[in-house]
């Protein structure tokens, strides 16, 4: 009989190793070829499964495809959870790391602090509709600002406008009471 090995780092090798080599085969395929692919491995095209697969692979594919053992101490579901658009900058910061300095108890601590780093962007900024979140980009794409940068200027301008429109507004209520 088999013994099952439960050990995070072989199942998370596994995972990792699976996800990277269906993604590269998914890009460098056809879709028919793709789907013959999944079949053979007993899966089927839009899975979940597949679709989990192929998400780890684009979260994690470009920083850690030369050498995934970097991210073998983690846990599967933190793997999974690591590879959410929301994580992008942990994943940017771990690529950073020496390969034998990541394990767990960093990638939570990254985790909980992106969390936080949220939290406190939400708080500060009330939420664009889209039409000014087009300009907003459209405005960053053209002048290569930051959007911090943008809203900084824009709130500038704005409140120099007002200023000015203030001092026009009482200057005209002096005059009219002059005569």
């Amino acid at each position: 009989m088999e013994e099952i090995d439960l050990n995070f780092n072989s199942v998370t090798l596994t995972i990792l190793k699976q996800s990277f080599q269906l993604y590269e085969y998914k890009k460098s395929h056809s879709c028919s070829e793709y789907r013959i692919l999944l079949e053979l491995r007993g899966w089927v095209k839009g899975s979940a499964k597949e679709r989990r697969a192929i998400r780890v692979a684009k979260a994690l594919y470009n920083h850690f495809s030369y050498c995934p053992q970097a991210l073998g101490s983690i846990e599967p579901k933190v793997l999974y959870s690591l590879a959410q658009s929301r994580y992008e900058a942990v994943i940017d910061a771990l690529s950073e790391y020496p390969v034998n300095k990541i394990n767990q108890d960093l990638v939570l601590k990254l985790m909980r602090d992106a969390r936080k780093q949220g939290k406190r962007e939400s708080k500060k900024l009330p939420s664009l509709d889209r039409r000014s979140q087009v300009y907003l980009q459209e405005i960053t794409n053209i002048t290569s600002f930051s959007i911090e940068e943008v809203l900084k200027n824009a709130i500038s301008e704005y409140h120099s406008k007002i200023l000015v429109e203030k001092e026009i507004k009482e200057t005209k209520e002096i005059s009219i009471f002059q005569y």
